[in-house]
């Protein structure tokens, strides 16, 4: 499956819980303000992307 590496640069916060949910990562997905947290204060956020779908 090919795949695209780049920065993730728009915060969706809906986009990113359900990611969370799907892999059982609960600690964000209970604490949406420090999930918005995180993301405000790192220094680059990198998603992989399905090179099939945009």
């Amino acid at each position: 499956m090919p795949f695209t590496i780049k920065e993730y640069s728009i915060y969706n916060e809906s986009e990113i819980l359900n990611l969370y949910s799907s892999v059982n990562w609960s600690n964000y997905t209970q604490n949406p303000s420090m999930l918005k947290n995180a993301y405000k204060h790192s220094l680059k956020i990198l998603g992989a992307y399905d090179a099939d779908k945009s």
